[in-house]
């Protein structure tokens, strides 16, 4: 069934009296498959007592995990389910609106909710984890556009405000590790060997640049071969 057999149908029920019914209906299954579709990408609920007693090396694979997954979702789930509401209520914008909030705005949370745990913890204050809160920042802040056009409904501010609010914390976070970085280099002069060595924190830093040039290059060649 297409988008156009799907729209004679709404139209059809809701001028036949039958409006709520349909929308019933049609919620029930249009939520399922957006709650079914971000459980099939990995997506979890977690605390922010889970998210701070979790060990970095599990806490960053979740992290990767969601940097894949909140595009998918974003881009390609949220967006689509926008559009399919928009036309299928376009004789209603009111029915098209409370039918997208209720499918749509816990499953949103719920995906932004494990970034603002991330950003709420202060055990991932530090130097070395600063470089996942910037790719956590530049993930929100590039999908901006579509969260603010797909969540545009007043009744969905919550969500915009939520995603927001991530990016406001997590440069505040940014910010912070960014001074704790430069004050460990100060105070941790000690560690760096008389004979003119590296410095720990410069090694870690040479690393991730190393680390990124590497992923850089793969995407590159990947994009190149097709």
């Amino acid at each position: 069934m297409d988008v156009a057999d799907l729209k004679s149908i709404a139209d059809c029920m809701i001028g036949s009296g039958y409006g709520k019914e349909f929308v019933r209906i049609y919620d029930l299954i249009r939520k399922s498959i957006i709650d079914e579709s971000l459980y099939n990408l990995g997506v979890e609920t977690l605390t922010a007592s889970q998210v701070q007693k979790m060990e970095w090396d599990v806490l960053e694979a979740k992290i990767r995990s969601w940097l894949h997954v909140v595009k998918i979702a974003v881009k390609n789930l949220f967006y689509g389910e926008r559009v399919l509401f928009d036309s299928v209520f376009s004789s209603s914008g009111k029915i098209a609106e409370s039918c997208f909030v209720e499918i749509s705005r816990d499953a949103a949370i719920t995906l932004f909710g494990f970034l603002e745990n991330f950003a709420k913890s202060k055990k991932i204050l530090s130097p070395e984890k600063m470089f996942r809160a910037i790719d956590l920042y530049e993930a929100i802040s590039d999908l901006w556009p579509e969260i603010e056009m797909i969540f545009s409904y007043d009744s969905l501010s919550a969500v915009k405000s939520q995603a927001v609010a991530l990016v406001v914390k997590l440069g505040e976070s940014i910010r912070l590790m960014l001074t704790q970085f430069e004050l460990a280099i100060q105070q941790d002069s000690l560690k760096t060997p008389s004979t003119g060595g590296v410095h720990p924190l410069t090694r870690y830093v040479m690393n991730y640049l190393d680390l990124q040039y590497e992923i850089l290059l793969d995407s590159f060649f990947v994009g190149e071969e097709h």
